[in-house]
């Protein structure tokens, strides 16, 4: 597991946070929007438990 307060940025970083069911924050404006884990993600998208999407380019995503 990573540890807490690293914030994820490359694919490779997306990747060990879905495979090891990491529990992360997603951050919009600052605030947290969004905790829990990933349930997919592509070059422009994440996407989380509840079928909510995200833009990678206007969040912030950290561990917990």
């Amino acid at each position: 597991m990573m540890r807490p307060g690293i914030a994820l940025r490359d694919d490779a970083d997306f990747d060990y946070a879905l495979q090891f069911k990491q529990e992360v924050e997603v951050l919009l404006d600052g605030e947290v929007d969004y905790r829990g884990t990933l349930v997919s993600y592509s070059r422009d998208l994440l996407q989380v438990i509840g079928g909510d999407r995200y833009l990678r380019r206007l969040v912030e995503v950290k561990t917990v």
